[in-house]
């Protein structure tokens, strides 16, 4: 549901937005947001009277929805840029990559995890692990500029250049 609120808050609101400033202020939003695991590691949402379970189910919720309008530009901007009749490849390329991505992710996740020393018994360092985790997710605006400027109508099909 909170991914389709994220579709539908794109295509209302932002379909005609730059998709530049768009991704990166989706991709600070969110790494914004993902430091609040930070508040849930130091138990603050309990200061503040909001039971973990809950707290989570409201983070994620908002992830989703931020994670969606950020994604919606890609898939947008790759349907434009193709030849005609291609959009679905196109589109599951995306998915593929976006895949990918994720295990890779994972993965590495994994290797810092062992490097800190982070298991079930040990979570001395956690909190670091969270920090990293999300710092990683700004890496992607180092190609940013690989998005057009402008106005995302302008964008043409490979084909019609």
């Amino acid at each position: 549901i909170c991914n389709l609120a994220g579709v539908v808050v794109f295509q209302t609101f932002l379909k005609k937005a730059p998709f530049r400033p768009l991704l990166f202020w989706g991709t600070i939003v969110s790494t914004a947001l993902g430091l609040s695991n930070l508040i849930l590691v130091f138990h603050y949402n309990r200061v503040l009277g909001i039971p973990d379970g809950f707290f989570c189910l409201g983070e994620s919720a908002i992830q989703s929805v931020i994670g969606w309008i950020a994604t919606m530009p890609i898939i947008v901007l790759a349907s434009r840029l193709c030849p005609e009749g291609m959009e679905g490849t196109m589109y599951a390329l995306i998915m593929s990559i976006n895949n990918l991505g994720g295990i890779l992710g994972s993965q590495i996740g994994a290797v810092i995890t062992e490097i800190l020393g982070v298991s079930a018994t040990n979570l001395d360092n956690f909190w670091l692990l969270v920090t990293i985790c999300n710092a990683s997710t700004l890496l992607p605006l180092v190609l940013i500029s690989w998005i057009p400027k402008g106005d995302p109508q302008d964008v043409k099909r490979f084909d019609e250049m």
